[in-house]
């Protein structure tokens, strides 16, 4: 409902300012009163074209805005256009004409083109005359006076008719997706054939490529990883001189036991240097069994660089990641198994439009 028109500069209107309530209202005079002003002063605020003579003598330009107060089909059909209306239902059109031909439209507080204003003013205002009706006249807008008829009368119906014919676009859709010749359908399944074989063929994981990027790496610093695992080893168990530190504790704690036993404050000590020379024993064999088994666990190079050419080259084809790849196969097999069953979908399909 328009509740307030604003008006200023139009024609021989300077100013003027008019409140509308519920009911029929009536706009009467005489020739010459302005009643088309006031017509001219609506097509204007709902975005019909109109001319720059509009604008009144000596001015710079000529400016309308309207109040609305919506209904809620009026603010859903809004959201169409992502324009927001305030929580009591109120909403304001405005348009500003410059003498130079540009205009300002704003809807709900946004600004937005002309041709936008247009399609917002179908439904906010009807303007009848003589011998026209805008909407009547306007075949975008039929379907809406025949669904509004149907909702009055049997709002169950159109709701039906919606979803069947939602229903019947999408069967038609993947029916002329399925409808290809037959030269085309087995070149598809081709393709679809020898990515899914390729992709299976390399067995990738996800996080594989890090992980084969960090042995890389360790396969060409393989004699310094060698080299400083057997200093640390003969440092801490095994050298020729057998000056290490695991003997050098033991030493250190036959020493302390000694003493511990003329002060017995000594013993916690003693206690202490045979859990480190327990946690000595660990760290040795750890090292030792990372060097005995340095052949399986060191990757040949040439093995790793291979690999990771693999997953390179799938990477190119079908996806960033290891993940995107998988995801990928997952749809060329999903792709391929419709085409295989395309003529049973076909016949499927042909069935159920029938019955919509």
């Amino acid at each position: 409902m328009l509740f307030n028109l604003s008006i200023e500069n139009v024609a021989l209107i300077e100013k003027a300012d008019m409140n509308f309530h519920e009911g029929f209202h009536v706009l009467t005079g005489e020739t010459g009163a302005g009643k088309s002003i006031l017509i001219g002063s609506f097509n204007m605020l709902l975005g019909e074209r109109i001319g720059r003579d509009i604008i009144r003598n000596g001015q710079d330009y000529a400016y309308v805005e309207g109040l609305f107060y919506l209904s809620e089909q009026a603010k859903n059909t809004l959201k169409q256009f992502d324009i927001e209306v305030d929580e009591d239902g109120s909403f304001i059109v405005s348009r500003k004409l410059l003498k130079d031909g540009k205009n300002i439209c704003k809807a709900g507080g946004k600004t937005v083109p002309v041709s936008t204003l247009r399609e917002i003013g179908r439904f906010l205002v009807n303007i009848h005359g003589q011998h026209d009706n805008q909407a009547l006249l306007d075949p975008t807008c039929h379907i809406d006076f025949l669904d509004a008829f149907v909702a009055e009368t049997s709002g169950s119906s159109i709701v039906r008719y919606r979803d069947t014919f939602q229903k019947l676009k999408e069967t038609e859709k993947m029916l002329q997706e399925i409808g290809m010749d037959e030269a085309e359908r087995i070149r598809k399944t081709d393709v679809l054939e020898f990515e899914i074989a390729e992709i299976k063929t390399a067995n990738i994981a996800p996080g594989e490529e890090e992980e084969l990027k960090k042995q890389r790496e360790l396969a060409k610093n393989k004699e310094t990883f060698l080299k400083n695992c057997s200093g640390a080893l003969d440092v801490l168990y095994e050298n020729p001189e057998n000056i290490c530190v695991y003997n050098l504790l033991s030493d250190a704690k036959q020493f302390l036991e000694t003493a511990a036993e003329l002060d017995n404050s000594l013993e916690e000590a003693s206690g202490k240097l045979s859990e480190i020379r327990f946690l000595l024993e660990d760290v040795t064999v750890a090292v030792r069994e990372k060097l005995e088994t340095a052949s399986d666990f060191f990757v040949p190079l040439e093995e790793i660089e291979e690999r990771l050419d693999t997953i390179y080259r799938l990477k190119r084809k079908y996806g960033d990641s290891e993940e995107e790849i998988l995801s990928y196969l997952e749809r060329a097999e999903e792709a391929f198994l419709a085409l295989q069953t395309a003529d049973e979908r076909k016949e499927e399909l042909e069935k159920q439009k029938c019955y919509l």
